[in-house]
């Protein structure tokens, strides 16, 4: 028997005790209306209809009672024939129910769900693409409303829209390129005139905007990792205190307090920034010191921002800040933070990349803010913003990349055409990978181990 042949049952709903809780089935319709027979009092089911009934074992005793839904395929949430018994939240109910379950039907092809295989099977019956599947996970883990408000747009398809419609036009304009392949006397002046050139423009230009959104998406998804690193006392716990706004590390005069790496994560206009305050760099004999810097060193290559912190007494730090800059991946800027300017009588103007604040009166913190967001590339809005991951990224960034071959083609003498039909090949299934029109079974196993068991 085939994985779609046989019903799937799970708990929908998050482990532990509440007001409710759901038991979703789905297979066929036949397995749809036995269960409904075997376990509930409900004689002659409407679809879609909220009926209350006693909730049975296999013994026909009392679960307990609650409502009952049939959804008839294919409208259902799989594309196939749903059923969900909503009983109170317990999951001592709720594991009963699914063991008589699965006692009642053990031979007729009834299971516990994978991870994630609701959404897979409703991925693969039609009902959504690959894209908005993966937002159904991103929408669960959404850590702020700008994220819930993204991965709704992914989810109800604004995403798959624009991806399909590229994808589209990559299809028109390669069947066009093939044509003129196969009968060159009919439509040179299509490709004399720059009318190729023109479209192929346009459809740069709309990869272009569409992986910008992606690439804002993704932070929104992902957040960013803040290092805060610099020598012993100047601040950083301080600061870690403040844009947590709360008692996050330990603070005192001697240096040295912070040993090991102290992470918080918090919510800035919308974006999740996970802050990670570091051992101070200093020469020691410390062993436990020693290992703490070792650390701090090495968490400079997963940031994505880093914070050279810096006080009055330790302005002369462009050696730490070259040490710095060493361990850090390509690309990563660093913004150097002076703080305590509360003891200075004179602050200097800030740059873009110097900053001078005070973690202790929370002057300059907004600022530091602002500058957070600059450095990263993060916009405070959004509008046209939809839930990305990095596959999505990757994928659009292999589709301008074909799109600039198409380009560079078209800009010599002598036409290649056939290289230019193969490019826009190219890119057209890089657009359907990220619907799941050309996507491996490793992949799509990957994507959905990540869900729930009850999604």
């Amino acid at each position: 028997m085939s994985s779609q042949e046989e019903g799937i049952i799970a708990v929908s709903t998050a482990i532990g005790r509440s007001g409710i809780g759901i038991v979703r089935l789905s297979g066929s319709e036949k397995l749809a209306r036995f269960m409904l027979e075997r376990m509930t009092d409900i004689r002659n089911p409407s679809p879609r209809y909220a009926h209350f009934s006693a909730i049975r074992d296999q013994a026909g005793e009392v679960i307990d009672r609650g409502v009952v839904i049939w959804f008839k395929a294919p409208h259902s949430y799989t594309g196939e024939d749903v059923v969900e018994f909503q009983t109170h939240g317990n999951p001592v109910i709720q594991n009963l129910l699914i063991r008589s379950a699965l006692t009642i039907r053990a031979e007729a092809g009834l299971r516990l769900a994978e991870p994630g295989e609701f959404t897979r099977r409703a991925f693969e019956n039609g009902r959504i693409d690959l894209a908005q599947a993966e937002s159904v996970m991103d929408l669960i883990n959404a850590s702020s409303e700008s994220a819930v408000r993204a991965a709704e747009k992914s989810l109800v398809g604004e995403f798959s829209e624009k991806c399909r419609d590229i994808e589209g036009k990559l299809i028109d304009l390669r069947t066009h390129v093939e044509a003129i392949l196969d009968f060159p006397e009919e439509d040179i002046d299509f490709i004399k005139e720059g009318r190729i050139r023109e479209r192929v423009d346009e459809l740069n230009q709309k990869v272009g905007t569409l992986l910008e959104q992606a690439s804002q998406g993704n932070m929104l998804r992902e957040g960013v990792v803040i290092a805060l690193v610099g020598s012993p006392n100047v601040g950083k716990s301080s600061l870690l205190n403040s844009l947590s706004e709360r008692e996050v590390a330990i603070v005192t005069d001697i240096p040295g307090t912070t040993r090991d790496i102290v992470e918080n994560t918090i919510i800035i206009n919308g974006l999740q920034v996970n802050l990670v305050d570091t051992a101070g760099l200093r020469e020691t004999a410390d062993v436990i010191e020693q290992a703490g810097i070792r650390k701090a060193m090495g968490e400079l290559s997963r940031a994505d921002l880093i914070l050279h912190l810096e006080a009055p007494e330790t302005l002369d730090s462009q050696a730490e800040l070259d040490k710095i800059k060493g361990h850090v991946r390509q690309g990563t800027k660093v913004i150097t933070v002076t703080n305590k300017i509360d003891l200075l009588r004179e602050v200097p103007g800030n740059t873009d990349s110097h900053v001078y604040i005070s973690a202790k009166t929370g002057e300059g913190i907004e600022k530091l803010k602002a500058m957070i967001f600059d450095a990263v590339g993060f916009r405070n809005s959004v509008q046209g913003v939809f839930i990305a991951r990095r596959r999505h990224i990757e994928s659009l960034q292999k589709t301008k990349e074909s799109l600039e071959k198409v380009r560079e083609y078209l800009s010599q003498d002598q036409f290649f055409l056939d290289m230019v039909a193969e490019e826009l090949r190219l890119a057209g299934v890089s657009m359907g990978q990220i619907l799941g029109e050309f996507t491996s079974d490793q992949l799509l196993g990957k994507i959905f181990s990540t869900f729930c068991i009850g999604k």
